[in-house]
């Protein structure tokens, strides 16, 4: 059964042999399901991450990973775990050439790095454009040959890891919490072919696995950046990456509005598979992320369609009444009245319950702990009754048994009778006589019964 869709990008790029930075890597998440484990309904995120040998080693401090979308959580640190040479085997003998290795032959090697979380919560529901988890690095390999980069040497592109979690719809269409946990992402159990030889076939499984048995599809994502922001007057997070060449106004307040930029289509051009993310700061000037616009393409579109905005082009975004900083609301409640013209007509509803009173029933206390003879609490019912009247009881004789005074409670049409007299004595069975009296609704009689 499918309990809940993921879409993770594994980014992997080509390389010549003299690469010389990050080559590839992916973001998943394990849910905690065993019961006697005291993380039970957690998460533990991993990381991977590859890279070229011959370039620079990767850090085994711990590492950040960024959360977007989240109400609460903005951040996940993961710890470094292990590295591992994973450089394919050669036949030093038959080939005449050294084996690949990251310190005695790094051309061509290559190395994984493994960085896992602490269990954490996500609490609430993820939006229907998700959760995102990223890490992301500057720069790029200048060796790449299908990306266009602004230099071979020392490009300025980076690099970015993007996981993202949706919600999960159960069969009446509600969107499940996803704290505590159910469910697990998917994962890539291969590990990347790194050497591939000119003019031979190519066959390479990613080995995609999902430990719930959910169904898969996935296919190459296009290439991220690293995080580009806004620059109105500072950023929300430590790293701001490269100033955009665009502002967000907010015309309602007239003031820019900070915000980040994702880039998750093509490189510096706002499109599909973008993401803007919005920022306010509170009273003690520190930043809260608000509001979020996703740019995605008509399903008419097909995935190849470009759109090309130019200089001075303005896009226009309306919503009817969003909640902002400094709104304020007042709520008032009617003052409670009765309407007497309905109080009169309901008086024919007044009846006792039950009719006829046994011995005992369902809606009565039962005997206290240890105590095994004697009567328990009775009860019995009036129902519909004003909030002003007095009710009278007769014997069949007309002698009076009691009065019950008026409860002057609007809220509650019901008076509950203990069946004892104004002298504080059990009745006896028969039937009785009762006569309900009210100055805004008027008279109204009826009888009921008392069976041992």
């Amino acid at each position: 059964m499918k309990k809940l869709i993921f879409f993770f990008a594994l980014i992997l790029t080509f390389f010549n042999a003299n690469a010389t930075h990050i080559m590839g890597g992916e973001i998943t998440w394990e849910c905690i399901k065993d019961p006697a484990d005291p993380n039970v309904g957690l998460y533990i995120f991993k990381m991977k991450i590859y890279r070229d040998c011959d370039g620079t080693t990767l850090s085994t401090f711990s590492q950040t990973l960024d959360v977007w979308n989240h109400p609460s959580v903005t951040q996940i640190p993961v710890d470094w775990v292990i590295s591992a040479d994973i450089s394919p085997n050669c036949d030093v003998t038959n080939s005449g050439n050294a084996a690949l290795d990251c310190i005695s032959n790094p051309v061509g090697a290559v190395e994984e790095y493994i960085y896992e979380s602490q269990p954490i919560a996500l609490p609430g529901i993820p939006p229907a454009n998700g959760w995102h988890f990223t890490w992301d690095s500057c720069c790029r390999n200048g060796a790449i040959s299908n990306l266009v980069l602004s230099s071979t040497t020392s490009p300025s592109e980076g690099f970015t890891l993007r996981a993202s979690m949706f919600p999960y719809l159960d069969a009446s269409g509600n969107a499940i919490p996803a704290l505590p946990c159910f469910d697990s992402s998917p994962k890539f159990n291969e590990s990347p072919q790194t050497i591939i030889c000119t003019g031979y076939p190519f066959a390479y499984t990613h080995n995609a696995s999902d430990i719930e048995l959910d169904s898969i599809v996935y296919d190459w994502d296009v290439p991220m950046d690293d995080m580009a922001f806004g620059q109105a007057d500072g950023y929300p997070v430590p790293n701001p990456g490269d100033p955009t060449n665009f502002k967000v106004f907010n015309q309602t307040d007239s003031i820019d509005v900070n915000y980040m930029f994702v880039d998750g289509g093509r490189d510096g051009v706002l499109d599909n598979l973008d993401i803007l993310y919005f920022f306010e700061k509170d009273s003690n000037d520190t930043y809260h992320y608000t509001w979020s616009i996703t740019f995605t393409l008509r399903q008419s579109h097909a995935n190849t369609l470009e759109l090309n905005f130019g200089d001075n082009d303005t896009l226009f975004i309306s919503m009817t009444k969003p909640f902002r900083k400094g709104d304020t609301f007042t709520f008032t409640t009617p003052i409670p009245s009765i309407d007497k013209s309905i109080v009169k007509n309901d008086m024919k509803k007044i009846r006792v319950f039950p009719n006829p009173y046994y011995s005992a029933h369902a809606f009565e206390s039962p005997l206290p702990p240890g105590i095994v003879s004697g009567r328990g609490e009775r009860k019995l019912f009036f129902q519909h009754v004003p909030d002003d009247a007095f009710i009278h009881i007769y014997t069949v004789r007309g002698q009076h048994v009691k009065t019950i005074s008026p409860t002057y409670n609007i809220f509650d049409g019901t008076v509950t009778w203990d069946l004892k007299t104004k002298e504080n004595l059990n009745i006896s069975y028969g039937v009785y006589f009762y006569m309900v009296e009210s100055e805004s609704g008027g008279n109204q009689s009826g009888k009921f019964a008392v069976i041992k």
